[in-house]
């Protein structure tokens, strides 16, 4: 399965999805979802979904304490 869709309404299904499941970590879900099959997932992708369930503020605040670990994943 993918995982690499930027379409407003996939977008937005993401973003429902991590909200319904209280996904926190998109680290721990990104790995979750490759554990579950997904061969090709867009890291940003998933981080527009968080973006959507938590809203800027949130993924701001991610960004600036997750700097470091987020190289690994770009």
């Amino acid at each position: 399965m993918k995982m690499v869709s930027t379409r407003e309404q996939d977008l937005k299904d993401i973003g429902a999805i991590i909200k319904y499941k209280h996904f926190r970590s998109p680290f721990n879900t990104f790995d979750g979802l490759k554990e579950m099959g997904f061969d090709s997932i867009d890291f940003s992708v998933l981080l527009e979904g968080f973006s959507y369930a938590y809203g800027m503020d949130w993924l701001e605040e991610f960004f600036k304490e997750n700097q470091d670990k987020l190289r690994r994943y770009y």
